[in-house]
Formats: structure tokens, C-alpha cells, sequence
């Protein structure tokens, strides 16, 4: 710091030690927010994929990066083989295609998504029902019965 004083120059000099130490904002983030999720449709054995995308989950700050992981019971659907199943840990994204009724019996199930940021993770669900194209048959009688008793005598036209 330079100054002037009634025509005198003044000179002070300082020196002071300090260290900066740069704290990456995406360790602990302010917040981690879930979005709703949408079904995909029933699904039913056709061999064609079925997708679900993720709405992402918003983050503070914005530049983090989430991570996807994902859960599903009553089986463990999110990840199968090369072919059958497939979930992105970056979009959180999720294809599924079979047409093996017996491995993946038909029913609902439930995905959860847990994104996470640093110390911060937060879930988000969806469900999948895979329906039986092929329901079991199920034969009703109506009242009066439609079918009588009736004997029928064939021979030979004489």
C-alpha cells in the first residue's frame, strides 16, 4: 500500500499466508430430488422390447452427476443376461424383451431407481406387469342346460 501525507510518501508492506482449499460440490450436494415415474405398458411375452425411461432426478448443483442403480422383486429383472434385460447406470434407463413365460412368470413387478450423488441417494419406483397372452380358458353352463341327453340310434340305410 502506497500513500501520500503532507508531501511525504509512506510505504507498508504486509505479507500474510493463507491456503485455499477447493471442496468439490458433487461429495456432498445441497439436494438430490426424485422425480415421478411413468409405467411402461403391459407387457406381453411378444419378444420386442419393452423400455422404460427415467425422468431424471434433479440435483443441486445442476453439474453433479447422478449414478442409477436399480432393484426389482418379487425377481430380479433389471439386468438378465446380454439379452433379455439391460439397465443404464447413467440414464437409468431399462430394456426388457423374453418370450419365456416359465422363466418370467407373469405378474406386476416393482423397480426401484436409487440415485446417487456423493453422501446423498433417493429412490423412485415403477412397475411392470407382464401379462399372459395366453389365459386359461374357463367353460360356464348356463341355466337351463344348453346340452340334453339325447340317444341317437345310426344303422345302415337298408
Amino acid at each position: 500500500m502506497h500513500a501520500k501525507y503532507t508531501g511525504a510518501a509512506y510505504t507498508l508492506k504486509s505479507t500474510t499466508d493463507f491456503s485455499v482449499e477447493l471442496i468439490n460440490p458433487c461429495d456432498d450436494p445441497v439436494s438430490l430430488t426424485p422425480a415421478a415415474q411413468t409405467n411402461p405398458a403391459d407387457y406381453l411375452y411378444t419378444g420386442t422390447d419393452v423400455t422404460f425411461t427415467l425422468t431424471p432426478f434433479t440435483v443441486d448443483p445442476s453439474i453433479c452427476d447422478v449414478v442409477y442403480t436399480c432393484i426389482s422383486i418379487p425377481m430380479d429383472l433389471c439386468s438378465i443376461g446380454n439379452t433379455h434385460a439391460t439397465f443404464d447406470s447413467v440414464t437409468g434407463g431399462w430394456v426388457f424383451n423374453t418370450v419365456d413365460l416359465p422363466a418370467y412368470p407373469a405378474g406386476t413387478y416393482s423397480f426401484t431407481i436409487t440415485g446417487t450423488v456423493g453422501l446423498k441417494s433417493t429412490t423412485s419406483t415403477f412397475q411392470l406387469s407382464l401379462v399372459d397372452p395366453c389365459p386359461s380358458a374357463l367353460l360356464t353352463y348356463q341355466s337351463p342346460h344348453p346340452i340334453t341327453d339325447s340317444t341317437y340310434t345310426l344303422r345302415d340305410v337298408e
